[in-house]
């Protein structure tokens, strides 16, 4: 089939959990498929180093400009489509839907990795001014619009699917997890010795990443310290907030932003922390930890999603002091640290490789294709 993949932003370096996840399609699709991708670039050296890493895409980059009511790559998609007949238009996120005129007789597929309604909500309930300026209602009335016009919406989790199947009970859902290459991660030595090292990765611009490294640096650290004096903490991610950068500025808390590659800082930590209190999908970090072989403590927000149990595969904690006694009672044991470790190694294996989950995306597409191919097949809706 001739595939056009639709974003927002292209999957550039440096990565964030949405761009892994574009880059996961993207690799399974284009080694079955002519894949055309078409998106947003920061600049021509981003372009060209796409164009390098992925010869096999036919890649158009739509300018970074930024038109009040004005969604410059639907436009792009609009304009191609009008020249160019795709067999299917995967579309990354609500934010990307080009309209109906935009698909002509292709199929559509829409991949969401996070429910919006559900982050405005959990927004509002952490901390209501934040979540002031957002609708709920209206984001609600969107997600039905689209994903009933969608052959095919893709969620990350079954979490997400029951989500918007609430929404939207007409709609055709399928979940493609998210998944991590592990063998990007071999080689990954022992935890290392010295002062404790406690680390929290993300796209520190969104703002559950951002309300979560607030709780991490203002309500969890004091009681973690009480319990190990010698503990640093460490946010790596891109984009960081002011807020978030006044706090770094305490002792023993060290920011490092826009870095190119996260796994030396998995390698030189101690315990990978998710103090996610909002949000949805699932988060790629704790992936990326569960590869590594680094213990997680997280709250039941930060792991909702994946096919983990507390005390088997990571840590669960959702107040400030649970939080922090779970951390301490990894950083003294390391025993029992090692021990969640390979057994979160192990469920990485079995659950969120990425050459089965590509088999996986190849096979819904597969089906969606022969679907329509069959008389009397209807379109959407």
């Amino acid at each position: 089939m001739r595939i056009l993949h639709v974003n927002n932003v292209l999957p550039v370096e440096p990565m964030d959990g949405g761009r892994m996840r574009k880059q996961q399609h993207l690799d399974a699709l284009a080694d079955r498929h002519e894949v055309w991708v078409i998106g947003r670039t920061p600049d021509a050296d981003a372009r060209d180093a796409l164009a390098r890493t992925h010869p096999e895409w036919t890649l158009i980059t739509v300018p970074e400009e930024e038109v009040p009511g004005r969604n410059p790559v639907a436009a792009a998609v609009r304009d191609l489509a009008a020249r160019v007949a795709f067999d299917l238009v995967f579309v990354s996120g609500f934010s990307q839907w080009p309209g109906e005129r935009a698909f002509r007789d292709s199929l559509v597929v829409l991949d969401i990795d996070s429910v919006d309604a559900t982050v405005f909500q959990r927004m509002r309930d952490t901390d209501r001014a934040a979540a002031s300026s957002f609708d709920i209602a209206a984001t609600e009335a969107l997600t039905r619009t689209v994903c009933r016009r969608a052959d095919l919406v893709l969620t990350c989790s079954d979490v997400d699917a029951a989500q918007l199947r609430a929404l939207a009970p007409d709609a055709r859902i399928g979940v493609v997890a998210n998944g991590i290459d592990a063998r990007s991660f071999r080689g990954m030595g022992a935890v290392p010795d010295g002062p404790p090292v406690v680390t929290f990765t993300g796209f520190l611009a969104y703002w559950p990443n951002a309300d979560a490294a607030t709780f991490l640096m203002a309500e969890i650290l004091p009681l973690l310290r009480a319990r190990v004096p010698e503990v640093r903490v460490r946010l790596v991610g891109r984009v960081p907030p002011e807020s978030v950068v006044t706090l770094a500025r305490q002792h023993g808390v060290e920011l490092h932003a826009d870095v190119p590659d996260m796994r030396p800082w998995f390698e030189t930590t101690h315990v990978l922390v998710a103090p996610i209190r909002a949000g949805s999908g699932t988060r790629l970090k704790i992936l990326e930890a569960f590869a590594a072989r680094r213990p997680v403590v997280s709250t039941s927000i930060g792991c909702e999603g994946l096919d983990v149990r507390d005390g088997e595969h990571l840590l669960v904690a959702d107040t400030a002091p649970a939080f922090a006694d779970a951390v301490a009672r990894l950083l003294s044991d390391r025993n029992h640290a090692d021990r969640l470790a390979m057994q979160a190694h192990d469920l990485l294996l079995a659950r969120y490789e990425r050459s089965a989950l590509a088999d996986h995306l190849r096979a819904l597409i597969d089906t969606l294709g022969r679907r329509r191919a069959e008389p009397g097949a209807s379109g959407r809706t």
